[in-house]
């Protein structure tokens, strides 16, 4: 009995090698609305902070080294949330 999934992922083997082909998901149309409109509260967010990260009087008092580790788990958040929807919009 031949059975073929239906899969996210299209695995050929060319002459070059192994081909991995990634459909994008059918449901990324809500996907895209939420992170798009999550993405602009997300910034605010982060611009906040950089802003008072810059109004701090001395760069490495407690509030300044927490806003730095906040950032640099804020960019990880909006790089993701980026890509997400890049992938959702083209594959």
């Amino acid at each position: 009995m031949d059975t073929q999934h239906r899969t996210s992922a299209v695995i050929e083997d060319t002459p070059e090698g192994l081909r991995v082909t990634m459909r994008p998901p059918k449901n990324g149309g809500c996907l895209v609305a939420f992170l798009t409109v999550w993405l602009i509260g997300w910034t605010y967010g982060g611009l906040s902070a950089m802003r008072a990260l810059a109004d701090s009087l001395s760069p490495f008092n407690l509030t300044a080294i927490f806003l730095l580790v906040w950032l640099a788990g804020w960019l990880a958040g909006e790089v993701f949330a980026v890509a997400a929807i890049a992938f959702s919009i083209g594959g």
